[in-house]
Order: C-alpha cells, then structure tokens, then sequence
C-alpha cells in the first residue's frame, strides 16, 4: 500500500510538471483534434513531414495527407498558434483484441498488457523547431494527461536510435524492447517509458521550473 501511494505522488508530480510544461508553450494551444477541418490539419502536417524527411514519396499519398488505419480511432493532438498548426502528436489506446501500432509492426507483446498506450506520428512544422524542442516537450505533456485522464500511465513508441538518444537526453527513460527495423521510411527501434523513472529525473532535473521559452516556441 505505501508503495503504491508512493507511486501514486510521483504520478501526481508528473501531472503538474505536465501542466507547467504545456503553460510554458503559450499562447500556443494545445488541444485535440474534434473536427473534420482540424483532424485533416494534422494529417496534413504529417505528410508535408515525412515527404520533407524523404520517409514516402508525395505520390503515395495523393491526397496530401498521411495516414494509417489506426487514425480513425486515435487521439490526435495538435499545438496551434492561432489558427497556424504547429505540431502534432498521436495516440492510439489499447483495445481488446487489436494490437497496438508498435506491436503490430515489430511483432512484440508491450507489457502490461491491455494497460499500455501507442505515441507515433510526431511531427513538427520545420518553421517552429528549436533545439530546446519545447514544442515537443509541450505534446508529450499534454499526452500525459490525456493518458492520465483515462486511467493510463505506459507508453510505448518507435523511433530512429539517433530520436532515442535524443529523448534520453531529454530526460526520459526508455526501454528498448527489439531490434532496429525498416518502418515508417526508417530504421527504428521500439521501445517504452519508463515512467515512474522518467517523472523522478524530470522532477530532480527541472523542480518547479520550466525550459526557457524560445522565440518560436517550439
């Protein structure tokens, strides 16, 4: 019981460095996609994206937008400045009988099973990236708390090694869980959070405060 509790406040902790994150991105907004118009905004984004970094060709997808079968049934998140998308981030839920995005791709079982949550198609628009990544920071917060808000606390994602080193200075602790494969136009990696582990660093490394906001914020 006391262990549990203990995790418990750590999980709390997370959620108010979560909210501090997100209010360090403002005016940005950040909210999910319940519309038609914004929902397409983002799968917009997510072809402009990967046609830029090479991982399809434009002609895959004629038109323009990206996207898989697990798009009907996401969460789709989206950073706005004003009625410009910024950023995008998505998560799949799990749901009895269907594997998630990661599992289905590597051939991998995410434990716990039933109780984890799939983060993929991060995209940023190129005219708000920074190297504080702020912008990114602000989405994984607010994937927190949407997970939180429905009674989840695991996550699992895939990402080139390279985006895996770069999260880990970030500040995340992750796990890989297979071998490098081709998928999504690049070598990546599966792997999941360790979250009590990633919310103690956040924690110990940025107390009550927050990254300094750049320019564009992102």
């Amino acid at each position: 019981m006391a262990a549990e509790a203990d995790e418990e406040s750590l999980y709390r902790a997370g959620d108010l460095l979560a909210a501090q994150l997100v209010r360090a991105v403002a005016p940005f907004q950040l909210r999910t996609a319940t519309t038609t118009e914004t929902r397409e905004a983002i799968l917009r984004l997510r072809h402009a994206v990967v046609v830029e970094h090479g991982w399809a060709e434009a002609a895959s997808m004629p038109d323009g937008q990206e996207h898989d079968p697990f798009d009907d049934e996401a969460l789709h998140l989206g950073a706005w400045d004003g009625e410009t998308l910024a950023g995008t981030i998505r998560l799949v839920f799990p749901q009895p009988g269907r594997l998630l995005p990661t599992e289905e791709a590597y051939g991998v079982r995410i434990p716990p099973h039933g109780r984890v949550v799939d983060a993929s198609r991060i995209a940023i628009d190129r005219h708000y990236r920074s190297a504080t990544h702020q912008l990114l920071m602000a989405l994984s917060a607010q994937s927190w708390l949407e997970m939180r808000a429905r009674g989840y606390q695991e996550l699992a994602a895939t990402a080139t090694e390279d985006i895996v080193a770069l999260v880990q200075d970030l500040g995340f602790s992750t796990e890989i869980l297979g071998l490098a494969q081709w998928y999504c136009g690049e070598l990546r990696v599966p792997f999941r959070f360790d979250m009590l582990a990633t919310i103690r660093g956040l924690v110990a490394q940025w107390g009550g405060a927050t990254p300094a906001t750049t320019e564009d914020g992102a």
